[in-house]
């Protein structure tokens, strides 16, 4: 009997030669975790926390791909929303949502409080430069472009078009560009917004002065200078030969008045060549044999397209002028 125990217990008892479970299978026997944490989804939290739409959230959350939880984007929030700023405002560049209030936010609008902005006025700067507000120069430049413009609405209108006026460095361009355009006559206050974007480029505004140097030349006033190229821009980055002769031909070919053509500079920005000599030519040969108003207006007639000047010029004039159509034809070859 005892023999027999002996056995048995030596069937029941695990081999010494029984292979161990494969590593692989470990896993299998283990019980599975219910408190894995589900990977953040940033385009979700976009559409569900800051009100965007789903094709929205999509795009910014490119920007947003390395965030593994929500707790910076949900500081950003509470931080802004508290200076009166909407979630959809401030997800507008998710870019804002990945700074750090502690370290960056909060340190910058201290800095606007101590140049004496107003809540509102912190809340509408951000709306407009959300990406500069995070910069350590925001207060040196807000505390030097202030006083040169002279209302913090004025510097919110260059802000809006050029964001770099709070970032860039005015000791290196807006400095030296402003001391010459000084030393030019021209009162910086009154500049058209949009330049304010060559005051932050070093030694771009050079060429500016160069511009209105020449229109003096011709007569020209200051205020004559900046009507122009508030109504045509592109004045500015006209070569200075193009645009001396041009505003010569009209001056002297054309005989126009200096506030004719500042109220109608797109004269300026026209080919001479392929458009202004041409027509002029024809005009001049229709007035001398009294077939047009000797006070037609010349920017009618250099404003019309191509076709519709054959169709209101040349058409129903070349039977009485024969050869019209080879002169305007001869005169669009001349260089």
């Amino acid at each position: 009997m005892l023999q027999l125990r002996n056995i048995l217990s030596l069937l029941r008892a695990p081999s010494p030669f029984a292979a161990a479970p494969h590593p692989r299978f470990l896993g299998l026997h283990r019980p599975l975790s219910n408190n894995a944490a589900a990977p953040f989804a940033v385009d979700d939290y976009l559409v569900a926390t800051c009100g965007l739409s789903r094709a929205q959230a999509l795009k910014a959350s490119k920007s947003l791909s390395h965030l593994s939880s929500p707790s910076k984007p949900d500081a950003v929030l509470a931080f802004l929303s508290a200076r009166g700023l909407s979630r959809a405002d401030i997800a507008a560049d998710p870019r804002l949502l990945c700074a750090s209030v502690e370290k960056n936010l909060s340190k910058r609008v201290a800095e606007l409080g101590d140049l004496g902005l107003s809540r509102s006025q912190i809340a509408r700067l951000i709306l407009i430069c959300r990406h500069a507000i995070r910069s350590a120069a925001i207060q040196r430049n807000i505390a030097f472009w202030l006083p040169i413009l002279g209302s913090f609405d004025k510097l919110l209108q260059v802000v809006k078009m050029n964001s770099g006026i709070l970032t860039v460095n005015p000791e290196k361009a807006s400095k030296p560009n402003l001391a010459l355009l000084q030393r030019c006559g021209i009162n910086v206050s009154d500049l058209p917004t949009f330049m304010f974007r060559v005051l932050t480029r070093p030694h771009k505004i050079d060429n500016l002065a160069k511009k209105f140097r020449i229109l003096e030349r011709y007569g020209w006033s200051q205020e004559d200078v900046l009507r122009a190229v508030r109504k045509m821009p592109g004045i500015v980055t006209m070569s200075d030969d193009r645009l001396r002769r041009n505003v010569e031909f009209l001056t002297r070919d054309v005989e126009l008045e200096t506030s004719y053509i500042t109220q109608r500079p797109v004269l300026i920005k026209y080919s001479l060549e392929r458009r202004l000599l041409p027509r002029h030519c024809l005009l001049k040969v229709l007035k001398e044999k009294g077939l047009l108003d000797a006070g037609l207006s010349f920017y009618f007639a250099a404003s019309l397209t191509e076709k519709k000047f054959h169709k209101r010029f040349i058409g129903p004039y070349k039977e009485r002028v024969p050869g019209l159509a080879a002169i305007y034809a001869s005169s669009c070859a001349k260089k």
